[in-house]
């Protein structure tokens, strides 16, 4: 009786191993040897579970790919026939999140059939719940094959992409589709002019007299992919543009103005930095950057203060900038970088050695007096500060003064004076942080 439950422990194990297997996902010409390609490319409006699956499995006629979900695409070879798309998962520490996608589809050998542009419309006040929206995004997908699996696009039969069996939004429903996604994203309530997100959305708001919006007049992007590598002032913005069959372009817009400029050789991973609606920064993740003074129409590029360092979080892996009264400084997310400092309009830079070497500076304040910067653990929160008096290039470190404190604030630019917000209260400091007050 023992051995008969045994072979029946070991039975029900091999069958759960068996449910348990995954196909790991590999896009290769040998991989798609007498097989097709589906594609698509996921992306969700507001703050749902579909903002947090840029990675992660597919889950097609019952059976789950892993790797299949690449930064918001998927790509998955299979064999010819006729197929059912049913969920796409990801894993997050213990928790695997899955998000019920269903769309029918054939594949052909030697072809690309692609299911559009998956987009979740997630209710407002719901994290969990989201409307399905298919969107014919062809040109999309196909500047995609040609970048990431270009071998594989080569060897196709037919260039042209196979259209799932789905129903596609018509692109006349395409503007409402984007007022409702972008009214969900933060920066549609305020008071910017122009407004970014889901579905190749740049838009100019129009305000009625009351200051609300009333409509939103879209700008002609070129894709459905989302627009958001930004920097966006109170009346202009500055955009890198994944045009589906021009490439990446830099889009500028201030006011009436709107221009497409073709995206400079040089620009890697980084960010826009748009100081005042016309002078414009694009500084990679290395500290090379580009400099542009007449609205990104051309950009001078500077590689003297590149560094090869290692950030300790991805939060922190972007450049860090604080603009001044008179200029702006520039620090990396990188190890043993130097902060940098330029007046506005001059080419002409400062180095300011960080308050530790080694460690990530993550934030400035700047007085009449001198600089405040964070610790590399801190962020202007439990902990220590450095304070570099002008004229000097020592930095004198400063204890906050209570248990978990927020970020620092300046009140009082001229007479030096900051405050802190503590789990004591609120506390204030008039002479360079060397002691605080309880206000």
């Amino acid at each position: 009786m023992k051995k008969i439950m045994l072979r029946i422990s070991a039975l029900v194990l091999m069958l759960t191993l068996i449910s348990c297997v995954r196909t790991s996902v590999e896009v290769t010409p040998e991989s798609m040897k007498g097989k097709g390609l589906l594609v698509a490319h996921v992306s969700a409006s507001g703050f749902g579970w579909g903002k947090m699956i840029n990675y992660g499995s597919a889950r097609i006629s019952g059976e789950t790919y892993s790797n299949a979900i690449k930064n918001g695409y998927i790509a998955v070879p299979l064999l010819p026939g006729n197929y059912e798309f049913e969920n796409i998962s990801n894993r997050v520490v213990n928790t695997i999140n899955t998000l019920p996608i269903k769309g029918k589809f054939t594949i052909k050998a030697g072809e690309v059939t692609n299911l559009g542009e998956v987009f979740l419309m997630f209710k407002a006040k719901d994290s969990k719940s989201y409307r399905m929206i298919y969107l014919d995004n062809n040109g999309d997908m196909q500047s995609f094959l040609r970048t990431e699996y270009k071998d594989v696009y080569q060897s196709l039969h037919k260039k042209k992409l196979n259209n799932a069996e789905v129903k596609y939004v018509t692109d006349k429903l395409l503007g409402l589709v984007r007022k409702i996604a972008i009214s969900q994203e933060p920066v549609y309530k305020g008071n910017r002019l122009y407004v970014t997100g889901p579905l190749g959305s740049i838009g100019k708001k129009v305000f009625d007299k009351k200051g609300k919006v009333k409509d939103v007049k879209w700008v002609d992007t070129g894709t459905l992919l989302n627009i958001n590598n930004c920097s966006i002032s109170k009346i202009s913005l500055v955009c890198i543009v994944p045009h589906k069959t021009k490439g990446d372009q830099v889009f500028y817009a201030k006011g009436r103005i709107q221009k497409f400029y073709k995206k400079p050789k040089g620009f890697k991973s980084g960010r826009f930095i748009n100081l005042n609606n016309q002078e414009i920064y694009w500084v990679n993740d290395d500290m090379s950057f580009f400099h542009s003074k007449d609205k990104a129409k051309n950009w001078t590029s500077n590689t003297k203060f590149k560094v090869i360092g290692e950030g300790t979080s991805s939060l922190y892996s972007k450049p860090g900038v604080f603009m001044s009264r008179k200029g702006v400084y520039i620090y990396s997310g990188k190890k043993d970088s130097t902060i940098l400092y330029s007046e506005y309009g001059s080419e002409k830079y400062q180095t300011i050695k960080p308050p530790v070497s080694g460690e990530i500076v993550r934030g400035l304040i700047e007085t009449a007096k001198g600089l405040y910067s964070s610790g590399e653990h801190t962020a202007f929160t439990d902990g220590e500060m450095y304070y570099k008096a002008n004229g000097t290039n020592d930095w004198k470190k400063r204890r906050l003064p209570a248990a978990g404190c927020g970020y620092v604030k300046l009140t009082n630019f001229d007479k030096d004076k900051i405050e802190v917000r503590c789990n004591g209260g609120v506390y204030a400091s008039s002479d360079e942080g060397k002691t605080f007050a309880v206000k």
